[in-house]
Formats: structure tokens, sequence, C-alpha cells
């Protein structure tokens, strides 16, 4: 007797927030355009070498829009194309010190160490891009230093499909450096092509029935915040805007596919019953969210992960009921997070031995079952060495062999499925982190900023007119990613999305001649508490902490730079993260280290072996490898190239609720003229869980060297 095929849907999640001022049509980041060269191009490209592979992509209205809007000519005022396409003999003192400052917006070790020139650029350049250090510096750059600078910076964001098929771009990549102004204006009208062909190739993908594109509220919004019902006590009576994202998400998507959307990721797959006569209202089939959701709707019935997780669902709200499938946040995190520090075909292979072991285990119970796999379609790959070519290839040829599990689209199985649905009355409000909405309500600056969006709305909407384009700045300004970065992370970007949430809100009243507000003038960023900009790079330790891996009192690592995962994280969060927060500081004799587990981890740590990494780059190689089951270290000074020059046993530590460490100086060959660079990761079976920070360094300098300002 044949057994029954396991389901395995991908939804890969495209997002960018509205980056063009309505008002002077000028765009304040390039990510649309970069990022369309990149796992936009990819990700289509490399499916169609696979038509047994199906998969689901879910582009939102305000991307479209802006890969609309570029393609159209509308993305000419971006200081990053602009500083790209001038002469490079013509650019100012101000032009050279933009671009020296975000010229280098990539991942190092993938995207800048692998070009000898554009490295020896950014080491040129240094660490501090304040122009009173920059300034001096700019005689030590030539011309040709800044053309290949502008060659470098757009060609970091081609992917491996430009790079491997594209007869320009690997002649780029293959010359490395000593570009001309030719090559320079062919690669950004190669640019200007793909960004016009992306959403053209999603349509025929879809209409040949490989793939299936979803979509999200209109300007991304955390839909149950906006209208949150009678019983939620986070969120707003702000109903007509809810539909209104709901309702012109639909339209544009009608535009742009020629039909309607079956399905949709709600923003940050944010949910609640309220919402779901919304998306029955204008014809949306199927949803889906976080298993964490599923498992706070069923968290009274007994039920455990594997009797729900991998069911189809129909969830109701009175006489409403949408359709919904619950992402795996296993395998989805391991994507994100984890696969990009291995090999590709270990990978991959780890994938394909989870989905099966999934298989297996759905084999003993009745009926079909799906795994879906959801995660960001864009912000992993620059992680995996090649992009991702290697692993989604390998995955992707494992899916067209194996005979026991089948891919498919979401709103394929829901149609097929329907009569197997199983029922949720009840469903839990929340998102995919945490299951709840924490990254964009409650903390100080996020609730400021909400008072503002409240106190504005409420204002207009007692005009005696209002326009249809002061409106849409108000609806712009509901998007989730401002409120994202508020309070958490302590970087430049929250600044940059602090002005344009602001200006949003003050557009409404330049569109309608309305003087604007005072509180709209002055940021939020830093008004609720300590301005994260003047956030310690090093922590001075007068007093050494207590070694007893507990914290004895709270002023005992108050002196240390510390930082929460979630800070971290940035573009994306992990909502398994292993280490819960860390933090550093020096004395003049040693390098002091505290990490604190998730709490639901430490458990599994003492069982399972795990160890942490610290791994020192900076002023030499150094790698630690600390037992967290059992008290046994290990200190390996390495080369230039990686080979071991020496390992010994180190034992200066100590585990119990927290891992605090102390490393002195002499023993990773640190003076007191040192720059110290490092990273910290989990390990286990030799593999990387987690790195943080996920993107660049940690760094100090140690005691009685000036700081950089």
């Amino acid at each position: 007797m044949m057994t029954k095929k396991l389901s395995v849907a991908f939804l890969w999640h495209m997002h960018q927030p509205l980056y063009k001022d309505f008002v002077t049509g000028k765009y304040h980041l390039p990510w649309v355009r970069l990022h369309s060269t990149y796992s936009y191009y990819d990700m289509i490209s490399l499916l169609e070498e696979f038509p047994a592979v199906k998969g689901t992509f879910n582009i939102t209205p305000v991307l479209m829009f802006q890969l609309l809007d570029i393609s159209n000519g509308g993305g000419e005022d971006d200081t990053y194309l602009e500083l790209s396409l001038k002469h490079a003999g013509s650019l100012t003192k101000e032009d050279k010190l933009f671009m020296l400052k975000y010229f280098f917006s990539c991942h190092p070790q993938t995207a800048i160490y692998p070009f000898h020139k554009y490295k020896e650029i950014l080491y040129k350049r240094g660490d501090e891009v304040n122009p009173s250090k920059l300034i001096p510096k700019l005689k030590d750059f030539t011309e040709q230093d800044f053309r290949d600078l502008q060659v470098f910076f757009n060609l970091a964001w081609c992917g491996f499909t430009l790079r491997t098929k594209d007869v320009l771009v690997k002649t780029l990549v293959a010359k490395a450096g000593d570009y001309t102004e030719e090559e320079k204006l062919a690669l950004l009208a190669k640019q200007k092509e793909i960004v016009r062909a992306i959403l053209p190739l999603y349509k025929k993908m879809q209409d040949k029935g490989q793939i299936e594109v979803s979509t999200t509220p209109y300007y991304h919004p955390i839909l149950p915040l906006l209208a949150r019902g009678d019983n939620a006590h986070e969120g707003y009576h702000f109903e007509i805007d809810a539909d209104w994202h709901v309702k012109k998400a639909v339209e544009l998507y009608k535009q742009v596919f020629d039909w309607a959307p079956r399905g949709m990721w709600p923003a940050e797959g944010s949910v609640g019953p309220e919402v779901i006569p919304i998306f029955e209202k204008y014809g949306i089939k199927w949803i889906a969210t976080d298993e964490a959701i599923l498992m706070k709707s069923f968290k009274d019935s007994g039920k455990g992960r594997d009797d729900l997780l991998f069911s189809l669902f129909n969830a109701y709200n009175n006489n409403s009921k949408v359709s919904m499938v619950f992402r795996d946040i296993h395998i989805s995190n391991a994507i994100s997070f984890r696969y990009s520090h291995m090999p590709p075909e270990q990978s991959s292979r780890y994938l394909c031995q989870d989905i099966l072991g999934v298989k297996h285990a759905m084999d003993r119970r009745d009926g079909q079952h799906i795994i879906s796999i959801i995660l960001d379609g864009e912000n992993p790959w620059p992680y995996y060495p090649d992009g991702g070519k290697e692993f989604l290839s390998r995955s992707y040829k494992f899916f067209t062999e194996n005979k026991e599990v089948e891919v498919v689209n979401i709103g394929d199985y829901a149609v097929e499925h329907s009569k197997e649905a199983k029922r949720i009355d009840h469903l839990a409000r929340g998102s995919w982190i945490n299951g709840d909405f924490r990254k964009w309500i409650g903390l100080s600056e996020k609730n400021k900023a909400w008072e503002y969006l409240s106190k504005v709305r409420e204002e207009i909407f007692k005009w005696r007119y209002l326009s249809k384009e002061a409106l849409e700045e108000l609806y712009i300004a509901e998007g989730s990613d401002w409120f994202w970065w508020y309070d958490e992370f302590g970087t430049e970007l929250n600044y940059v999305f602090d002005d344009l949430f602001r200006m949003h809100l003050a557009n409404i009243y330049k569109i309608m001649g309305k003087e604007i507000p005072e509180f709209l003038q002055h940021p939020i960023c830093g008004a609720c508490g300590e301005k994260k900009n003047e956030r310690k790079l090093e922590g001075i330790m007068e007093v050494p902490p207590v070694m007893d891996g507990l914290l004895t009192d709270e002023s005992e690592w108050l002196e240390s730079t510390q930082y929460t995962t979630r800070q971290l994280s940035m573009e994306m969060v992990r909502t398994d993260a292993i280490i819960e927060s860390l933090g550093y500081g020096s004395d003049m004799v040693n390098l002091y280290v505290i990490v604190k587990p998730a709490e639901h981890f430490l458990k599994e740590m003492n069982k399972h072996g795990f160890k942490l990494g610290i791994d020192i780059y900076i002023p030499s190689r150094v790698n630690l490898e600390l037992c967290f089951d059992k008290h046994s270290g290990k200190l390996t000074v390495l080369g230039n190239n990686g080979e071991v020059l020496s390992q010994k046993d180190f034992n200066m530590y100590i585990f119990n609720k927290v891992m605090e460490i102390k490393i002195p100086f002499n023993e990773i060959n640190v003076s007191h003229k040192s720059k110290v660079e490092f990273n910290i990761s989990v390990i286990k079976d030799g593999q990387e869980q987690e790195t943080w920070p996920n993107n660049g360094v940690f760094q100090f300098f140690v005691p009685g060297v000036g700081k950089p300002c």
C-alpha cells in the first residue's frame, strides 16, 4: 500500500516599507532597488530551474508599488543612486563623506571581503564614520577608489543569478576593481532592467501554476492593533483604516496579477478574531501565522504540538471564517539563522531530515498533513556564502526526487483539503514574534509613536475636508516598520525610521496647507529615556565582577556594555534564540563576558552539551569553546589562514544561571594599544546554532587607549 505524502509549503515573505516621500518624490533608502538584483531576482530565477517545486511568495503591496514606481522612472531622486551615477571626478567633499559612511552597507564577510580592493577601501576608511574623523582621510583616496566604491556597493547587491548568468556582472566580479565610468553606468542600467523584470517574472510563474503570490494589508500595518475589537486591551478602534488596508491591497494586486489574491500573510503574522471578517469581506480565503498563536488558541485543550501544527484549520468569528496554516518555528528559523553557518550539503541534509522526521511522525496519524515553512525571503541570504544558491538548489533537488513529500502552494492545498480542515473558534491574538504585539506596542517610544498617530488622526478627522493624498499619509504612518525600530536597537536606523514616521504625519499638514504641530518636529527616539547614540562602545569596569555564574547584585555588571539579542537581531528577530542577553567589559588586565541563556534553554543546555564560542578576530585570531554542562573549555590560537598555532585548556569561567568568563589579555595577545573585535556564538555538535551580533562584530578599545569619539 502506498503511503501518504507529506505536503510541504514554503512561504517566502518579501517586503520593504515605503521609502518614498510623496510630497518631494525622494526615495530616502535604496533597498527596493538593491534587493531587486539580489533576492527578488534570485529566488524566482532559481525556482524556474526546478519546475516540480512549488512555492508561495508573499509580496507586499507597498513593495509592489515601489517596484512599479521605480520601473516607470519614479526612483531617480535617490541619493544612493545619484552618487552612484555621478562621475567619480565630480564628487564633492560631502558626496565622498556620504559614500564612505554608507557604501559599505552590506554583509562584510560575504560581500566586501571577497573583493580585495573593496576590503582595502574599507580598511583605509577605518571604523569611525564621524565627518571630523573622515575629512582628514579624504586625501588618502583616489578618484579610482571612489569609482570602484560606486561599483562595488551596487555589485555587492547583485545575487547569484546575475553573477553566474549575466555577462556584464560576471565580468565585473572577475575584474574586482579598476572599473571605468562606462562599466559603472552599464551596471546601473542593468540594475534598472532587473527592477522592471521582477513583477512580470512572478506573474509569469503564477500564471504557469508553479507559484502562488499572496500579499499583505497595504502599508503593512499590525491589523489587530488597528481593529482591536471589543474584548482586547491592546490597540485602537481604527476599523475603517484596517478595512482600507485590505481593500487597497486587493485592488493593487488585481492590477498587477490580473486576478484577486487567494491568501495573505498578515503583516508580521499578526492575527486576531476581529480581523477575520475583514479578510472574508475582501475574498481572502487563507491566512498564515506562527505556531505560537495556534498553541495559545488551544491552550486549555490538552492537545500537543504534533496534534495540531501540521493540519489545515478554519478560524471562525461568528459567521465569518478564513482558512489558516501555521508556521513551523524550528525549521523556518533554522533556514533564517542557523543554516548560513553550515556547508550547504550539511544544511540541506538537515532540512530534508527534519522534514522527513515530521513525515514519519505524521504517518502514525490519520488524515493529510502539511508543514508550513514561512520566513523572510530577503534578509537571510546575504549571510549565506553564496547567497543561498547551493543550499536552495540541493533542497529543491531533494523535493524533486523524493517520493514521500510534495511541495505545494498554500492556496491549492486549502482548496483541495477544505473538508479536512479543523476548527478554531477562539483564535488568539498575536504575531509571529513571541505570539504577542510587544515588538510594536507597549514600550515607551512605541507608545509615544502610537500617541502621535492617534492624536493626528483624531484632529484631521475633525476637519471639514481631508484630501485623499493627505489621508494616505496617515495610512502610511500606520505601517508596522516605524514602530519596529523604536526602543530596542540603538542604531542610526532608529533615527532614520523615526524621521520617516514623523515625516509622513507632517506631510498631512503640508498637503492640506496647515501648520505642522510642534510635537512632530522633535524626535521620538531618545525622548523617552537614554539616547541610544550615547551608548558606550566599551565598558570599563573599575570593580571586576564576582565569578560565580550568578547575578550577585544589580550593580555587578552595571559598567559593562550590555545587549539583549532582540536588540542585535534588527531586520530578523529570533523567537527561539538560545542566548537572551550578553555583555562585556574590561579592566586593565582582563576581558569579562557575561552570557544569559533564555530560560527555556537552560535545562536543554545542561542535558545536551551545548558550548559557548568566542571568536576573537583582532588583534589576533583566538577561539574559545566553553562547555555549559561541565567545567571544561579550550583556548585555541590560530594563524592568519585558520591553522592551529597552539591549544590549551581554559577554565576561567563558571556557569550557573548565567555564564561569567574572565579572559586575561595576555592569553589572547592583547596589549594596551589594541582594539579588540569578537563574536559570541552557541555551538552544538560542532555547528553554530546562532552568532551574535549576526552582522558585524563587537568591539572595544583596551583601557589606556583613547576611545574614538
